[in-house]
């Protein structure tokens, strides 16, 4: 049997979201936040998160409150959320997923590569988005996931040099770095977390 799952949303009478991607709960309060990434339909070019508090933070509650947490755009610096996990302590990190034909141009110019970003939870600049790394030209970073003891994340890059053109040199060399090197998707480990701030590019 197949499920058409939007329109089966509509005619339940589901709240329409803005294209949501990651999702993940927050481990001390245990609310639920969602990266809706972005829809241009409506004038939501650079997304934003959603936070859901359960009523009487019960899971299994029917009824439930939600707001905005953080929006994307030039005033947090971040546009089009995508996949989010939080670390121990309560921050989001996530990462972001620009189209590779809009990367830099209009809208979207001044963010730079795709990236993957920390809200602290605390400190100084806790609420704030602050990138943490940026990913390759043409690529999105995807999948943050956790070691045990939270110093390394691991995240896959994918599609780098996506924009290249059969016949034309490559866009990306990465991860070989060496001229006229095929791109290709990996997974890189960043160790030191979360003192020690590594590049992917």
């Amino acid at each position: 049997m197949l499920l058409h799952a939007r329109e089966a949303g509509l005619a339940a009478g589901a709240t329409p979201m803005d294209r949501p991607e990651g999702i993940d709960i927050h481990p001390k309060t245990g609310n639920v936040f969602i990266a809706l990434t972005n829809n241009s339909s409506v004038g939501n070019h650079h997304g934003s998160f959603l936070c859901i508090t359960e009523k009487n933070a019960d899971p299994a509650a029917t009824e439930f409150t939600s707001e905005a947490f953080l929006v994307g755009g030039p005033e947090t610096g971040f546009s089009c959320p995508d996949n989010i996990a939080f670390d121990r302590n309560g921050s989001l990190w996530f990462t972001t997923d620009v189209s590779k034909d809009k990367i830099g141009v209009g809208l979207y110019a001044g963010y730079g590569n795709n990236a993957f970003f920390v809200v602290p939870a605390q400190g100084p600049d806790a609420g704030r988005a602050l990138r943490f790394a940026s990913g390759p030209v043409a690529a999105e970073l995807t999948g943050p996931c956790f070691s045990g003891d939270e110093q390394t994340i691991f995240l896959s890059v994918q599609h780098p040099g996506e924009t290249s053109i059969i016949g034309q040199p490559y866009t990306s060399s990465w991860p070989d770095g060496t001229p006229g090197a095929m791109p290709r998707s990996a997974i890189v480990a960043i160790d030191g977390l979360p003192w020690k701030k590594e590049s992917v590019v």
